[in-house]
């Protein structure tokens, strides 16, 4: 199943050489010291410690040792490597030197507990969208990954991938980068889930998904999987798809705050709901929605519900969502 990333093969970064933190004995303020003195990359260090830099004499010959070695990476096309490197507060380095290549990836699970089955796969890369369905082709995934030089999620290093893993059954999904956007976007100062960053930077989904959560979600994967409704499954396909593809709208405009120019087209003006809306075009539910909305009252008794209602789809949500609840108060 692994291939290396030769798509990456013969990039040349960038914004990679300006990040310092991972050298040992490096921090802001030493970085800071480097920065004024005119050393802003690592890309050409001096042989000798600069006059002006005396108190990295002593570490001179390790950070130039440390920094041969991190170019030899990138000269070999190991960006594995040269990923791992790089410390969570500057991985958005990554994003700027690789945006051409980023796949941004998101799943869909039958549940939110440990168990539950991934059910749908989405992956968009700015061109393209390519959706993966539970009982359809959902095991295509694997081959599909192993093009994939890099990608990047929302919170994946903690859900996505680890699931992934073990549907599965792979130690590893691929040799290639990830990229878990959370945490770079926690060190930008956008903290939240990505729904509430997109609020905050004005990102819009269609009106049909506007409302629509994980939870929902799972409802829609419910009704597909026993009712075969078709309106379940497209609404599924395009939330997930919905997720990527505003992801890779925030990974821009983070750039863009950042002053980055990227080999990439970033142009946040054209709509990036062109693909999905032709792929997957929004349609009317053909049946009432059975989601949390349903019920006024968080505090029901799923069996004492049992007794005033006889749809029994009611009852099953009901009781998933007083568990997930109860799970949230541990």
């Amino acid at each position: 199943m692994k291939k290396s990333n030769n798509s990456l093969a013969g990039l040349r970064p960038s914004y990679i050489y300006g990040a310092f933190l991972q050298f040992p004995h490096i921090g802001r303020k030493r970085r800071a010291c480097l920065v004024n003195a005119g050393i802003d990359t690592w890309q050409e260090l001096p042989e000798c410690c600069p006059a002006a830099l005396c108190g990295f004499r002593g570490l001179w010959n390790e950070l130039c040792h440390d920094a041969a070695c991190y170019r030899r990476q990138i000269e070999d096309g190991d960006w594995a490597s040269v990923a791992a490197m790089i410390c969570s507060s500057e991985r958005w380095r990554l994003l700027a030197d690789c945006w051409e290549n980023i796949v941004y990836l998101d799943i869909e699970t039958s549940g939110v507990d440990a168990n539950s089955e991934v059910t749908t796969i989405s992956c968009w890369d700015g061109k393209s969208l390519r959706l993966f369905l539970r009982g359809e082709n959902l095991e295509d995934f694997l081959d599909y990954a192993e093009t994939v030089p890099i990608f990047a999620t929302f919170n994946g290093a903690s859900f996505d991938m680890p699931k992934l893993c073990r549907h599965f059954h792979v130690p590893e999904l691929f040799r290639g980068i990830h990229v878990d956007l959370r945490w770079v976007f926690y060190h930008a100062g956008w903290t939240g889930g990505l729904k509430t960053i997109e609020k905050k930077l004005g990102i819009q989904r269609p009106e049909d998904l506007q409302e629509t959560d994980g939870l929902e979600a799972i409802e829609l994967w419910d009704e597909w999987r026993d009712t075969k409704n078709p309106s379940a499954r497209q609404k599924l396909l395009r939330y997930c798809a919905a997720d990527t593809i505003t992801l890779r709208q925030a990974a821009a405009q983070l750039l863009k705050k950042l002053g980055c120019s990227t080999k990439g087209d970033i142009d946040l003006s054209e709509s990036p709901w062109e693909c999905l809306n032709r792929q997957y075009p929004s349609i009317k539910r053909s049946k009432n929605k059975k989601i949390l909305k349903a019920i006024p009252d968080m505090n029901i008794d799923p069996k004492e519900e049992l007794k005033k209602s006889t749809d029994p789809d009611i009852i099953r949500m009901q009781m998933r969502l007083k568990n997930f609840l109860n799970r949230l108060k541990l």
